[in-house]
């Protein structure tokens, strides 16, 4: 009989609309009361026009004034105002909630680029562009926008923004409708939702009809109207709290007369049962109190990143109120960084800075880390201060990002190895996964997410030229792996004989300058090898040619001793290279070292041949036995080094400063030993002398090559 009781003074109040203030009843399970469509709607429209006529108010005030109507409303069994998310909000007498959102302060109208309606707006899907790290295992970006016209449009320009390196996402721009957030699957790499975000948290616990208010909802805005045949559509999601209502700010259909509307938000309870994301997923929901930091705030993120297969997502979101211009260029400056974009916005006056030279990708954390240095991932209203925060689960220690990223290389020649170390996330395995050397694919071995090992050829196809790692259709920045054949000459000149030794010595490294975080400025490898220790190419090569003759008589008695001396051998003589330093006889061994910055290269050589060239000696005319011939071997020991008291030879680059790799010709004398060429006539000089030539770069860095994009080549 009470509960009767009950019911029916809730229905004189809901039919005569007088002051019955049933929402400041205690805590306590109240007997739910229907609310039809139809008054729902004239309720909701009336709640729409009071809050309109507050808008031009005080804050304080407003929020005084929305407060006491509220509580004169006998549709409602609660109201309140979350001093944390900045939003008033009211339970209605059959349960379901509605919040009143103005917290997302405008951008100037001219930094809207004019907006009027967002739904004459065409939204179109473009076609597919083709430290220990995570990289998403899907394709989809969906871009979602609940925003009208009284704030920016920002998917247009994070669009752009994924199309400048042409990633093989497949990029989608969506409204924020109930249908089409329904509609996000286990295919989505990257989820934006640029909304109105708002909270319900009752101090007191509220039930009706045995069922337990929940403690806390949050909501995000959707650009669905509430209108009657909405209601019997989604009726279900609005009975089970998966929906809600909110009215706050939509469209401007007139410069400064920002409209409010009553429409549906989402909660956490919707995305539980209806949305789900890919592997290592990046969701970003940039709105208003998306990440709320007091008991209870995780909510949200916890349930989208449960969403995520194998419960592994990145989550980022806003503490408090965000202005729309903060959040704007928060999401440009976050994405740009994450896929190495470079991008020059096309609103001045909202842009974010480029950085010199180009950048390449980084992971969420590094990226955080920057946004947080620059002042992109705080936003202050009304003396509160919004945080970025972003929250991952994608593995311990392991930092989610988008796009692959080589840091930067080394080769190992007595492998034929190349590392190449950066941002790669776990091997995606051979199907989906691939190194290219100048557009040749190479072998690899080893995949981990911060360094990947391949075998690479000697020479000829994938043995230098542009790097590109590729995973999961995501292709990487391009970094040069740079070569040079480096000439030398290493001659010795008599009076009658000569010996020379030409030398080429095949060089690959990596010399491009890079980043270890986002926003510093580029700097070369570390290199502590001065002394060197590397060797050269296996195809490095030495030829051996020696030549000359002479003749003379020595006096003897009773006559003349006649002697002729040349020397005899094959035209020219191959020398082959060894890397390793103990098996130099009738080889010859080159190693390289480099300065701490790599602009000075530091060599040293060395070979020896015994048996190639032999000096033949014809003498005869004193002796009774005649002619005698007799074949000596002519023993060759060479350097290549400043002199024989300085043991390596220093070859700096031309100018790294402007990206002139080229190593400029030189000579060094060496040298001079007294050699008996004619014993009975004299002893010849023979200076020694080392000499190269000017040797170029081959892909070779350039002021662009520190994030050089791979679809840039």
């Amino acid at each position: 009989m009470k509960a009767l009781f009950s019911s029916i003074v809730l229905l004189l109040c809901l039919l005569i609309n007088n002051s019955c203030k049933t929402n400041e009843l205690g805590p306590g399970n109240y007997t739910g009361q229907e609310i039809t469509p139809e008054q729902r709607m004239t309720l909701l429209a009336e709640c729409t026009a009071k809050y309109t006529s507050l808008q031009n108010e005080d804050t304080a005030q407003a929020r005084q004034q929305l407060m006491a109507w509220l509580k004169t409303r006998p549709e409602f069994i609660a109201s309140g105002y979350d001093d944390e998310s900045q939003n008033a909000w009211a339970i209605f007498t059959d349960g379901r909630f509605v919040m009143f959102v103005d917290n997302r302060p405008q951008a100037p109208f001219e930094d809207r680029s004019g907006r009027i309606a967002f739904e004459n707006e065409q939204i179109t899907a473009p076609a597919s562009s083709a430290r220990e790290t995570e990289l998403p295992d899907t394709k989809k970006v969906l871009l979602f926008s609940g925003m009208g016209s009284a704030f920016i449009d920002i998917p247009p320009e994070l669009e752009r923004i994924f199309a400048i390196p042409k990633t093989g996402y497949q990029i989608k721009k969506e409204r924020a409708s109930i249908d089409n957030l329904k509609g996000v699957g286990a295919e989505t790499a990257v989820f934006y939702l640029s909304t109105h975000g708002g909270r319900i948290k009752p101090k007191d616990k509220l039930s009706i009809d045995g069922e337990d208010f929940p403690d806390a909802l949050i909501g995000f805005w959707t650009t669905d109207s509430c209108t009657v045949a909405n209601e019997a559509k989604y009726k279900d999601d609005l009975d089970k709290k998966r929906l809600g209502y909110m009215v706050a700010k939509y469209n401007e259909p007139t410069r400064g007369n920002p409209i409010k509307e009553a429409h549906y938000v989402i909660t956490q309870d919707f995305v539980n049962t209806y949305m789900s994301f890919g592997k290592n997923a990046l969701i970003y929901l940039d709105a208003c109190n998306s990440y709320m930091l007091d008991e209870g705030g995780d909510v949200w993120a916890g349930a989208f990143i449960n969403k995520a297969q194998e419960k592994k997502a990145t989550y980022i979101g806003w503490s408090k109120r965000v202005l729309d211009k903060d959040a704007y260029r928060s999401a440009k400056f976050l994405f740009d960084r994450l896929l190495g974009a470079d991008y020059t916005s096309n609103n001045p006056n909202l842009g974010i800075p480029k950085e010199t030279p180009s950048q390449r990708p980084f992971d969420i954390d590094a990226v955080m880390t920057n946004m947080i240095q620059k002042g992109f991932a705080i936003s202050t209203v009304e003396g509160e201060t919004a945080i970025l925060h972003h929250a991952s689960t994608v593995g311990p220690d392991t930092h989610a990002s988008l796009k692959p990223s080589i840091a930067y290389m080394e080769i190992d020649e007595l492998a034929s190895k190349l590392t190449i170390y950066g941002i790669f996330g776990t091997d995606p395995g051979d199907a989906k996964r691939e190194v290219t050397v100048n557009g040749t694919k190479v072998t690899v071995n080893e995949w981990k997410p911060d360094k990947i090992t391949c075998t690479i050829p000697v020479s000829g196809n994938g043995a230098a030229g542009e790097v590109i790692v590729k995973a999961y259709d995501q292709k990487s920045n391009s970094v040069p792996l740079t070569e040079w054949y480096i000439p030398f000459t290493w001659s010795e000149t008599g009076k009658y004989y000569t010996r020379t030794v030409d030398v080429v010595l095949h060089l690959r490294a990596d010399v491009h300058r890079y980043r270890t975080a986002p926003g510093e400025t580029p700097k070369p490898i570390e290199s502590p090898d001065v002394i060197p220790s590397h060797p050269f190419a296996k195809d490095s090569k030495a030829t051996y040619k020696a030549g000359g003759s002479c003749s003379y008589t020595c006096p003897c008695n009773p006559g003349q001793f006649g002697v002729s001396n040349k020397v005899i051998g094959s035209p020219e003589i191959n020398i082959p290279y060894s890397v390793d330093a103990s098996s130099a006889t009738n080889r010859f061994f080159a190693i390289y070292g480099w300065d701490k910055d790599r602009k000075v290269l530091t060599v040293f050589a060395s070979g020896s041949n015994f048996d190639g060239y032999k000096n033949q000696e014809v003498s005869g005319g004193c002796t009774e036995g005649g002619t005698t011939t007799e074949n000596t071997p002519l023993p060759l020991a060479f350097v290549i080094s400043e002199s024989l008291n300085e043991i390596t030879l220093e070859l700096p680059f031309a100018n790294t400063e402007a990206f002139d790799f080229r190593i400029k010709k030189g000579e060094r004398s060496m040298e001079t030993i007294a050699l008996e060429h004619c014993a009975c006539q004299d002893k010849s000089e023979a200076p020694i002398k080392l000499s190269w030539k000017d040797t170029e770069a081959r892909f070779a860095p350039t002021a662009k090559t520190a994030a050089r994009l791979a679809s840039a080549n």
